[in-house]
């Protein structure tokens, strides 16, 4: 069992191997917030912390634009070594192969995912997103570690 923890923006989630959670974390400012791996669960989890980057609409649509075009698209040889324990350096990806994540949720116990995953793209469309004006927030993953 790991969590996901953003202090300033949000509440913390206990994960599992099989369960696809979702966290809303809203930053009403710009700015950076510190998150972590909040449980100690195995060599280099201790170093498992992260930063979230709130920006405005455009600076963060800016920034996926950039990764889409520099950062090669993950694959599952690429997954399969950040899966194993130790450190890694940040790292971005442009796409992620199709049905990556629910392959591994339904690998790791998740047999029941379509049933219990609750954070879908309809869900999303009816919150409330932020404007130009206010915040979106990206985050950039400092180091990590399984």
């Amino acid at each position: 069992m790991n969590s996901f923890w953003v202090p300033e923006l949000g509440g913390q989630l206990y994960t599992m191997p099989g369960m696809a959670m979702g966290l809303w974390l809203q930053a009403d400012h710009k700015g950076e917030y510190f998150g972590s791996g909040a449980n100690f669960t195995g060599e280099g989890f201790a170093h498992m912390n992260f930063k979230v980057k709130s920006t405005s609409t455009k600076e963060f649509n800016q920034w996926v634009k950039q990764v889409k075009e520099t950062a090669p698209a993950l694959t599952k040889a690429d997954y399969n070594s950040l899966a194993k324990q130790g450190l890694s350096l940040e790292k971005s990806y442009s796409t992620i192969p199709k049905g990556l994540f629910q392959e591994i949720v339904i690998k790791n116990g998740g047999q029941y995912y379509s049933q219990h995953h609750h954070m879908k793209n309809e869900d999303m469309k009816t919150m409330n997103v932020a404007s130009d004006e206010q915040t979106h927030t990206q985050h950039e993953h400092q180091e990590g570690g399984k």
